[in-house]
Formats: structure tokens, C-alpha cells, sequence
């Protein structure tokens, strides 16, 4: 979804839901994307991006983890206690030529 404010400030949200269950694998993933963009010309903008993803289930006997951009496989990348859910950000500024 996406809304703008104002001609210059446009903000979009996101949701996806994954699920993929085979050979004892039983893994669920929900994710919350966030976006606002400030235009100060057609060439030049700031943006915040939020990405939010929570994970559960498992792979054999471990516990499934979230991660976000990565290829890793998915019970390699996070570690720590909080590793079945994981936030990301970004803070950009982008000049079209």
C-alpha cells in the first residue's frame, strides 16, 4: 500500500506471509516493510526504510531464525536469544542523474 502526504512525501507499508513445510521442515516467516520518501526535487530525495520479520517453526531439530536479505540458510544466520525475530533499517539519500 502506498499514500501520499503530500506531493513531495510519500510513505508505502508491506506485509508478507511465508510458510514452506517439507522433509521436517515446518517454518513460517511474517514480515512488516515501512517506507517514507521525501522528494526536495525531481532529482534529489531522502528515504527511512523499516523492515520487521518474525520466524517460527524449525528445521529438524532447530528452531527456526529471521533473516533478513541474506541466502544463508535459515537456521545459520541469526544468533541470540531474540533470533526469531529481526529488525532492520535504512536511512538514504538518492540523487537521479
Amino acid at each position: 500500500m502506498k499514500y501520499a502526504f503530500t506531493k513531495s512525501m510519500i510513505a508505502g507499508l508491506g506485509y508478507t506471509y511465508m510458510n514452506a513445510s517439507s522433509n521436517g521442515m515446518v517454518n513460517h516467516w511474517n514480515q512488516v516493510n515501512t517506507s517514507v520518501d521525501y522528494s526536495f526535487s525531481k532529482t534529489t530525495d531522502v528515504y527511512l526504510l523499516g523492515i520487521y520479520q518474525a520466524a517460527s517453526g524449525h528445521v529438524g531439530n532447530r528452531p527456526l531464525q529471521a533473516i533478513i536479505g541474506s541466502s544463508q540458510t535459515a537456521y545459520l544466520g541469526a544468533s541470540g536469544p531474540d533470533a526469531n525475530s529481526q529488525l532492520a533499517m535504512r536511512v538514504g539519500m538518492r540523487r537521479k542523474f
